[in-house]
């Protein structure tokens, strides 16, 4: 395997905005191996007998961060990547700066090229999605959940990528073929 096949691509974007099926298409693609942020959250209170839904892993999610320092679960993610031994690493659901900076230096001690992803797609669209996703939510809980604290830095992070990726008036089909022809170049 050539250095240059070994990758590190962290994809981030707002609930709803398509993170999973973009990563799921990178998987296919790449063979990759694949890991997420709420995947994390969800084992510690799974462990800890704490509910797994969405809300609760983003209360969860800024108790271990204000409590134990911002990078907790960006330290914790990196030493997973150091571990694997897969060619290629996705990482989904990237929601601070830290996160980013990061994997980015995980990326450069394992030999790896780092690819950010940011799956961008509009508020409404993204409600629609949750919505069928989820069954009954209003749109008063999507709101809820997406002003939660977690959400909050995607805005500053989003001028971080290396590529934007427009989900709303595209196919999934079209937008991975786009993401897999960027992280080839």
């Amino acid at each position: 395997m050539l250095l240059s096949d070994m990758r590190l691509i962290g994809i981030a974007g707002a609930t709803a905005s398509g993170k999973t099926t973009i990563a799921q298409g990178l998987i296919a693609h790449f063979g990759a191996e694949t890991n997420r942020f709420s995947k994390i959250l969800a084992t510690i209170a799974t462990e800890a007998g704490l509910p797994t839904d969405k809300e609760s892993l983003q209360r969860l999610s800024t108790a271990l961060r204000s409590n134990l320092g911002e990078s907790v679960l960006a330290h914790g993610m990196c030493e997973w990547v150091k571990g694997s031994s897969a060619s290629t690493i996705v990482v989904e659901g990237l929601r601070r700066k830290t996160d980013i900076e990061l994997l980015a230096k995980v990326a450069e001690e394992t030999g790896r090229a780092w690819t950010f992803l940011y799956v961008d797609v509009p508020f409404e669209t993204r409600f629609e999605r949750f919505r069928s996703r989820e069954g009954t939510a209003t749109l008063e809980e999507f709101t809820t959940l997406d002003e939660q604290e977690c959400e909050q830095e995607l805005p500053l992070i989003k001028e971080n990528a290396h590529l934007v990726l427009d989900n709303a008036s595209r196919t999934s089909k079209e937008v991975i073929a786009q993401a897999i022809a960027f992280i080839e170049r």
